[in-house]
């Protein structure tokens, strides 16, 4: 019958016109793919078939054809937003139940998992505690809370030092004093003749008078071949009494207070340099010793001037009331010193220089006469049975002068729990029973009056005159000898080897090249680790080659300490050595495991609670423990060279981190999801799957853009994005629906046409109906 084939063409183009329209409505739904009405023709057919000239029953739909062509690329300002460029799907999961789709429009849920517009999970490989993605498939979680601090355990760095520097160090010999003769001089030390002997047998005679006040001078160190002799001496002044007259190199100041005017004056001065510091006065001379001298004002009281050496060690100065000018000696401050001393230093790149070591004060008692010292103490409302007598002598120092006061009361039959000791500028007078100094009372006896500035309970030292003796340090080159032909010799102690211009950390003339990184303790503080590189000289003895790798953090030492000082660091210094051809010489260098950084803080305070070191000497030890137990690290050169090219640092890394804060994520085309964090670091959190199907066809719609795999489809092939045929990832955007309208509106015309028809043909055979029903 036409009705049945017509009413056929009308559900067919019906069909069509859904299809057609679902498309159109879709045109703009992320990941849409449109779908294609496939129609086929009918025939009926008996039990002996249909015959060769059969006319048709109608049409069809065969099949609701979707269409997985790509659809555009579109970008958006979420990184989540992921789109597949090439085969596969989204894996996600609801409930247990697993979905496929091509819409990525993700977001992160409240508890950190990566969900759609339906709120199912995406799916992909997560990380294990290592950081490394491991192959089993889950649920896409995004850390969003801090991640913990780690302490730096390995430091690589990669640098080129230069083979062409030239060594900046030299080996030399080093002689030490036996310290001053107490009584030979006004200076501490008899008449000295020192032979100085040149490597090519050239000699000079340093010589000095009972009555110099310096051991060497220039002119005749400057008859040496190779020799430059110059000296310089530093000196702070701490204190001076009001109205006290002060000469520095024979010039008298006019100001005498401890401010800009007086540093104004004393700058002005040839050949001085000075400073104004927290209540002192710097000063340095740049040609000659400082030779301080204090001018009496009459008054009658004593007048005090305090010079301070360069660590700390004090000379005060007293001007007696009765005396109206008086000066007191060279007072020069130079080297390393608890007090001062009258050595002039060479210059440090001279072949012979003097330089200051730990010095001794002899303090020289004289008084009026020169007689022994009386006073008397009171303890408590006890007097002394006699007069207290110090003696006359050059007691080397303010201590044991303290000592001889302390065994003289002892000595007195009616005081006893008296202790004394000598404390910065004064001697202190204690009593046991109360404790205190309030209840001693000393009392000068005759001429001694204000011989020892004695005052009731603490006593300041007066010195009516000061000797400087101690101990000095002469330093000579390689090839360079001494000899002391003194009666009574200095320098009797047996020469040492010493480093000339030997490493220091803030002058860069001492090591050739540096570099730092930042590293961190186990709070997450930063800390700044220091290289610092030493060409090594070269003899026929030795490796060629070799350089000295010396390591600080936060300016302070890291080498483990020594049996005789356990408590305190040493430098870290390690040998490089390189071969022929410019590499790391892994083999011969050291291994460098740094087992003594104790973390500082920047205001120099410890930082309590941190991993601390475990000494090489205790158990620590290469490997590094994870996760670690102390603040060991390791350094690695072994991508180093040593090439005749500029310095320069190739690589350099740690593997500590701060805690830090999620900043950012990224997701990269092979789907690996990385999290930045506010301490600069990197982490890899997940790698997103994708799906591919054997047949795309055979998958069931579920709405909302999502599919479920069915016995048609076969079973999916997960794996990574760019792996076998599987797409790629393109984060911050959207694959757009695969709609094109035009196609589309066309096929509605189609559609509509075919609808039309089929109805014409309805209305045809209802005319013809109609005809044959009207016959008669």
């Amino acid at each position: 019958m036409p009705f049945n084939i017509a009413l056929s063409g009308i559900r067919a183009a019906n069909s069509d016109l859904r299809i057609t329209g679902n498309n159109i409505a879709n045109a703009s739904t992320t990941g849409f793919k449109e779908s294609r009405a496939q129609f086929g023709d009918v025939y009926s057919t008996s039990v002996l078939g249909s015959g060769i000239n059969q006319v048709g029953s109608g049409v069809r739909t065969q099949n609701i054809a979707q269409q997985f062509t790509q659809g555009n690329i579109s970008f958006t300002d979420n990184v989540l937003d992921l789109a597949v460029s090439g085969t596969g799907y989204f894996v996600t999961s609801l409930n247990g139940e697993q979905m496929f789709t091509r819409a990525g429009t993700f977001s992160v849920d409240r508890d950190g998992y990566m969900v759609n517009n339906i709120n199912s999970r995406l799916q992909g490989y997560t990380t294990n505690t290592n950081g490394n993605i491991n192959n089993v498939l889950g649920d896409v979680q995004i850390q969003t809370t801090s991640i913990e601090p780690q302490t730096t355990t390995l430091v690589e760095t990669a640098v080129n030092l230069d083979s062409s520097e030239s060594v900046i160090q030299s080996t030399g010999t080093q002689y030490i004093s036996a310290g001053g003769t107490a009584a030979a001089n006004a200076n501490g030390y008899t008449a000295q003749t020192l032979v100085i002997t040149n490597p090519t047998g050239g000699t000079v005679n340093v010589n000095s008078a009972l009555n110099d006040n310096s051991l060497t001078t220039a002119n005749s160190l400057n008859n040496l071949a190779g020799v430059t002799a110059t000296t310089q001496a530093t000196a702070t002044i701490s204190a001076w009494t009001s109205g006290l007259g002060v000469t520095i190199n024979g010039a008298t100041l006019t100001n005498t207070s401890i401010g800009q005017a007086t540093v104004d004056e004393i700058t002005a001065l040839p050949g001085l340099t000075a400073t104004l510091g927290v209540g002192t006065i710097n000063i340095a001379s740049i040609i000659g010793d400082l030779i301080f001298g204090v001018v009496g004002s009459g008054a009658a009281s004593d007048e005090i001037l305090t010079v301070v050496g360069p660590t700390g060690g004090t000379q005060t100065l007293e001007v007696d009331g009765a005396v109206d000018n008086t000066t007191v000696g060279n007072l020069p401050v130079s080297g390393s010193f608890t007090g001062t001393t009258t050595t002039a230093l060479l210059d440090q790149s001279s072949s012979g220089r003097f330089i200051g070591g730990t010095a001794t004060i002899a303090t020289n008692i004289s008084g009026a006469g020169a007689t022994d010292h009386d006073f008397t103490i009171t303890v408590d409302g006890v007097a002394s049975a006699a007069n207290i007598s110090l003696p006359v002598a050059n007691y080397g120092s303010y201590a044991a002068m303290a000592t001889a006061l302390q065994a003289a009361i002892n000595a007195d039959a009616n005081i006893s729990g008296v202790s004394v000791r000598y404390d910065t500028d004064h001697f202190v007078f204690t009593s046991s029973t109360t404790g205190t100094s309030s209840a001693v009372t000393l009392a000068a006896v005759g001429t001694d009056a204000n011989t020892l500035g004695i005052a009731g309970g603490t006593a300041v030292t007066g010195n009516t005159s000061i000797t400087v003796g101690g101990i000095m340090t002469l330093q000579l080159d390689d090839g360079y000898t001494l000899t002391d032909t003194s009666a009574t010799p200095i320098f009797s102690n047996a020469p040492t080897t010493f480093i000339n211009n030997a490493f220091d950390p803030v002058d860069p003339n001492t090591y050739n090249h540096s570099t730092s990184v930042t590293i961190y303790d186990s709070l997450g503080n930063s800390h700044i680790m220091q290289q610092f590189f030493i060409k090594q000289p070269e003899t026929a003895t030795t490796i060629p080659n070799h350089w000295q790798m010396v390591v600080r953090v936060d300016g302070r030492d890291v080498g483990d300490p020594v049996i005789t000082a356990p408590t305190i660091p040493t430098a870290a210094t390690y040998n490089l050595y390189f071969d022929a051809n410019g590499a790391f010489d892994s083999v011969q260098s050291d291994d460098i495991l740094i087992s003594n950084w104790v973390p500082y803080n920047t205001d120099g305070t410890q930082v309590f609670g941190a991993l601390q070191p475990n000494n090489q000497s205790n158990s620590g030890a290469l490997p590094i423990p994870f996760p670690p137990t102390s603040s060991n690290f390791q350094i690695l050169l072994t991508d180093s060279s040593q090439n005749s090219s500029n310095f320069e640092v190739r690589a350099v890394d740690q593997d500590g981190t701060a805690t830090g804060r999620l900043a950012s994520l990224n997701v990269d085309d092979n789907g690996i999801i990385f999290a930045r964090f506010t301490n600069g670091e990197n982490r890899a959190l997940a790698q997103v799957a994708l799906a591919n199907f054997p047949s795309s066809q055979g998958l069931q719609p579920l709405g909302d853009t999502s599919w479920a795999q069915t016995s048609e489809s076969g079973e999916p092939a997960i794996g990574t994005p760019g792996t076998a045929s599987l797409g790629l990832i393109q984060s911050g955007a959207l694959e757009e629906s695969n709609v094109e309208l035009s196609e589309q509106l066309v096929n509605l015309i189609i559609a509509q046409r075919n609808f039309q028809a089929s109805a014409k043909t309805i209305e045809t055979a209802d005319q013809i109906t109609q005809t044959i029903i009207n016959l008669r």
